[in-house]
């Protein structure tokens, strides 16, 4: 096993798309033979169920349908997907999008695998699923390549990889210095500040069109100003959370306010920022997609683009970037719009420690200067992220949240409380 690391945009995909076709080419005419898996899983979905994308390509391949069977129902097994088998693919979270794509790859038996950043989107459980997935394959003579931005810490327990760092002084460069000018031109440009309360949902439940709620019974109240972080497994409701607040889905019961209004439909002065970065963008240069979306005054969008660490790539076309930089891009853009609440989705997957580090704390700086209500979801609430929030619920399947202690220093009033849970202060 080889593991592949570096930073944001070091040139890790780049890497692992010319080693397959490297090995492609000294292995001609082989099938299953190598197969790469890509960063955004939500791209790579073919099949309707996840049953029927498990065994895709052996019922294309003609493999007997006995052999079908017997290596699909193992697959769905070691990434616990049994229960979710006849499950559109269209539902599932994006953790377990990448769960049951790491699933086909372990149906297929491919003599090489090449896994950009698959532990990425994964929960705990996943993380450890997918390695004893790997120790299977590497036990079966599968070679098998893994890229990250650093080492999981799962992975470490291994026995025994190599580790190929690619460009360390390469990636996003953050300037937290320029934070204060951004705001500035923040301050001129943005509506006035709301009322005390940025969220507040009582008693509510929502779900998607046509099938059952997704949340139930959630109480959530987010003061103006805060950072609330919500985290939970795969699968847990937390992207059908930030959805619902949005208001891009309906309301099954209950009430949601935004800023004292309980309008239904999108709220206003809202950034939602998804987990799919390239739903957001539109095919320009970095430095266009900014300028699009920018409502700052002139100069605005320049101070946008070096803050989040955008300059060196500022003439790149915005889809040709790692999935990294196409997450700080999509951040980079919702700020110019110069939200009053921002709706973070996973929004932090694909950042090195060092860019996420200074994005982290220009977000900071930027709440504290303009009043900005912060809600951000996560399925693996590091340090770094922890120490971002001023609250941290935990979001269990959708019924319930419950408040998790914070490190001392937090402003006082930075609480949030879900479903009876303990309101979080310094």
């Amino acid at each position: 096993m080889t593991l592949v690391s570096g930073p944001t945009g070091a040139g890790k995909t780049t890497l692992l798309r010319n080693a397959l076709r490297t090995w492609r080419a000294a292995h001609p005419g082989g099938w299953p033979g190598a197969v790469l898996l890509g960063q955004n899983p939500a791209t790579q979905l073919v099949a309707d169920t996840v049953e029927e994308e498990v065994a895709f390509a052996l019922v294309a391949a003609q493999v007997p349908q006995a052999e079908v069977a017997r290596r699909t129902a193992r697959a769905l097994a070691v990434f616990g997907l049994a229960d979710l088998a006849r499950t559109r693919t269209e539902a599932l979270s994006m953790g377990w999008k990448c769960r049951t794509l790491l699933a086909a790859l372990h149906a297929l038996e491919a003599e090489a695998l090449f896994l950009d950043e698959p532990y990425a989107q994964l929960d705990a459980d996943g993380q450890t699923r997918l390695d004893a997935a790997i120790e299977d394959w590497l036990a079966r003579g599968c070679a098998v390549t893994v890229s990250a931005d650093r080492t999981p810490e799962t992975i470490a327990g291994l026995s025994a990889f190599r580790r190929h760092d690619v460009h360390p002084e390469t990636g996003l460069r953050p300037e937290p210095g320029l934070a204060g000018a951004f705001c500035d031109t923040w301050a001129r440009e943005a509506p006035p500040l709301p009322g005390p309360a940025a969220v507040e949902l009582r008693s509510f439940a929502a779900g998607h069109e046509g099938a059952g709620p997704v949340l139930r019974d959630i109480d959530l109240a987010l003061p103006t100003g805060t950072i609330t972080l919500v985290s939970g497994a795969n699968g847990s409701g937390k992207s059908t959370l930030l959805r619902a607040v949005a208001g891009d889905l309906p309301v099954g019961s209950g009430r949601r306010q935004l800023f004292g209004r309980t309008d239904a439909g999108l709220a206003p002065a809202t950034a939602l920022v998804l987990q799919d970065p390239e739903l957001h963008l539109t095919g320009r240069s970095v430095r266009g997609e900014i300028a699009a979306a920018s409502v700052l005054r002139q100069g605005g969008a320049e101070i946008c683009l070096r803050v989040f660490g955008l300059a060196d790539f500022a003439e790149r076309a915005a889809l040709t970037l790692s999935h990294g930089q196409k997450q700080a891009l999509v951040l980079a853009c919702a700020m110019a719009t110069s939200p009053r609440l921002l709706l973070l989705d996973e929004a932090f997957c694909g950042l090195d420690a060092d860019a996420l580090e200074g994005i982290l704390g220009t977000l900071r700086e930027i709440v504290r200067s303009t009043g900005l209500t912060v809600l951000a979801v996560t399925h693996d609430p590091g340090a770094d992220i922890l120490n971002f929030a001023d609250a941290h619920l935990r979001l269990a399947g959708g019924a319930s949240c419950r408040g998790v202690a914070l490190p001392p220093g937090r402003r006082p009033g930075a609480a949030a409380c879900c479903s009876g849970a303990r309101r979080l202060s310094s």
